[in-house]
């Protein structure tokens, strides 16, 4: 019969260390001991990641955490697509340290035109006593090219033979154009495009349905503008 024995710290601590190669990742420490916890940035970039856990069990602060490590040890730029705001908290450095204060001022968030963030930014104030600071963004239909905006239309409202050849036809004569317009002005120049090769009720009854996706798709897609400073309710 042999005894067994706990690991000393230090011999764990060799063990999990990573390699002198790399760059590594400090997300926290070890549960009760002082040895660091490290993910190696190459292998974390280079390979799909999932992040599990219970709800409240620290998905999002731990996923802040990588952020900021790789911001800072790998020099890494990171798109996060937040629909809850929840990373927001970033631009608020949680230390006095100049690395926290470096990664915050880094932080740029940006929320489509036409999406409400009342409640989530009376939240921020209330907690961290700050506004939160986020740019509106949007996208002008105009700018779309064909296979983008017929790939939104299908995909959110499906469209028949006769409505794809009649955009496919149509979008040639409207040209991708960086031009700011209103809706109305929008469709009525789709329209007259699409009567430039309509022939017949059944295809006329294919172009005006085809409107009528078109106004739904563009009215109901927060990331859609058709007028300069458009932007949610009263909001400056």
């Amino acid at each position: 019969m042999d005894f067994v024995y706990l690991p000393t710290e230090g011999e764990l601590g060799k063990l999990l260390r990573m390699s002198d190669d790399g760059v590594r990742l400090v997300i926290g420490s070890i549960r009760s001991l002082s040895i660091p916890a490290e993910l190696d940035a190459n292998k974390l970039v280079s390979h799909h990641c999932a992040i599990l856990a219970a709800t409240g069990g620290g998905k999002s602060w731990l996923a802040g955490v990588i952020v900021e490590e790789l911001t800072l040890r790998a020099e890494i730029p990171v798109i996060i697509i937040d629909p809850h705001g929840e990373y927001s908290a970033m631009q608020v450095p949680k230390s006095l340290s100049d690395d926290a204060k470096y990664v915050a001022g880094l932080v740029r968030v940006y929320v489509p035109g036409k999406v409400d963030t009342t409640s989530l930014d009376d939240y921020f104030r209330a907690r961290f006593g700050v506004e939160r600071r986020y740019v509106r963004f949007g996208i002008n239909p105009r700018s779309l090219s064909l296979r983008l905006m017929e790939g939104l239309l299908d995909h959110y409202y499906g469209l028949t033979d006769a409505q794809r050849r009649i955009l496919e036809e149509a979008w040639q004569y409207m040209g991708m154009d960086n031009e700011l317009t209103g809706l109305d002005e929008f469709l009525s120049d789709l329209e007259k495009s699409g009567s430039k090769i309509v022939r017949g009720y059944g295809n006329e009854l294919a172009l005006s349905t085809l409107l009528t996706k078109v106004k739904m798709l563009i009215e109901n897609r927060p990331f859609f503008i058709t007028r300069p400073g458009e932007f949610y309710g009263n909001e400056q």
